[in-house]
């Protein structure tokens, strides 16, 4: 259901050492991915709190310039290759049987305590139920954090064993509207029936809301609508998610990342080309670098430090800052300030050493928060 995840991240992985692949991380989420895919419905990008930088499972591009929908969950299938593995709660899977030994297509999957297992119709299942050969469908949190490593590691929240019925699974974060619950993703809404079976992680009966909480959803058929629309066979509630349901609501607020090909006003005048530091306070940035006369600096470590929010839009490699008061592209010398136009300045935002780094003058022009003191530019920290 998504080899091309799997693709991506090994290409990724691959480059890692030697180009600039990865954008750095923020405080809620960075990397993703959001395409539906096969009968399993919408598999996404779009972290929970991270040190340091290190890639997340989201990363597609797309032109759209409006905020996304994203789903909580990803999901790929795989084919189980060895369920014992040398390393302690690892599975060994493949996205190619007839070339399982390549380690372009290898999955492996990180096995926690908190790994549930059903098969397609929704019958709870264990682990010692997968053996070598099982095709399966595993959904990862599109916030989780994996390694920068070949072959693919991720965590498995839910593994779903693949039967001869067919099946649908859903896994999402949902709430309610008018006409039920639609997932994070905006393919799929469901309304339940009498005869839906509701239960937590435990099999239990649940009666609470299940209004903005992250559900496994079991269905059969759905209607060819957007979003798609079932009644499901049996939800399973997982609980709230305290991130996606922050990534929903910024969502919902941000001012949309730019386009890719806007209107831009004059590049500023004054010259950025001697800076030799970036002080923050009292303290100097490290890794600014100097890039065909103009100085870049790391987006994030700056910006937080003036005292700014981050956040990453997956789907347009866009940065949003304070909730889209500030956002730019990659790659895309546009940079835009609430709703004026875009401004051009001396370079495009880029990607390197896995930090996400701007132009200098991006915190004096745009967003107003340096000033340039000699050969430094001086940034006031709030």
């Amino acid at each position: 259901m998504k080899k091309n995840l799997i693709a991506i991240i090994a290409l990724t992985a691959a480059l890692a050492a030697s180009t600039s692949a990865f954008a750095d991380t923020v405080q809620i989420s960075e990397e993703e991915l959001n395409k539906p895919v096969s009968t399993y419905a919408p598999d996404a990008m779009p972290t929970p709190e991270i040190q340091g930088d290190i890639m997340l499972l989201n990363g597609e591009e797309t032109d759209v310039a409006a905020p996304v929908e994203t789903a909580s969950y990803i999901s790929v299938d795989v084919t189980v290759v060895k369920t014992d593995s040398d390393v302690d709660g690892i599975i060994k899977t493949t996205t190619d049987v007839n070339n399982k030994d390549d380690q372009n297509n290898t999955v492996n999957l990180k096995i926690t305590d908190d790994t549930l297992v059903y098969d397609n119709l929704g019958n709870k299942k264990a682990l010692s139920d997968l053996t070598d050969g099982s095709k399966i469908t595993v959904f990862t949190g599109s916030y989780e954090p994996t390694p920068l490593i070949l072959p693919v590691q991720y965590t498995a929240n839910v593994i779903i064993i693949n039967g001869d019925q067919e099946g649908n699974v859903n896994i999402d974060t949902y709430l309610a509207d008018e006409e039920g619950y639609t997932n994070a993703a905006n393919t799929l809404k469901i309304a339940t029936a009498d005869d839906t079976k509701i239960v937590d992680k435990d099999e239990k009966e649940y009666k609470g809301d299940i209004n903005k909480n992250d559900l496994i959803v079991f269905y059969d058929v759905s209607t060819k609508s957007i979003p798609a629309q079932t009644t499901p066979t049996k939800v399973v509630v997982l609980g709230e998610n305290e991130i996606a349901l922050k990534q929903i609501e910024a969502a919902k607020n941000a001012t949309p990342a730019p386009t890719a090909s806007p209107k831009v006003t004059e590049a500023p005048q004054v010259s950025y080309a001697g800076l030799v530091n970036v002080v923050i306070g009292d303290k100097n940035v490290s890794d600014v670098y100097a890039k065909d006369n103009t100085t870049m600096v790391p987006l994030r470590e700056v910006a937080e430090a003036a005292g700014f929010t981050v956040t990453w839009d997956a789907e347009n490699r866009a940065v949003i800052l304070n909730d889209g008061v500030y956002s730019l592209k990659i790659g895309e010398n546009s940079y835009v300030k609430g709703k004026m136009m875009p401004l051009t300045l001396s370079a495009a935002p880029e990607i390197v050493n896995d930090l996400t780094y701007v132009p200098a003058e991006f915190f004096a022009e745009v967003t107003e928060s340096a000033t340039v003191d000699g050969t430094s530019l001086v940034v006031t920290a709030k």
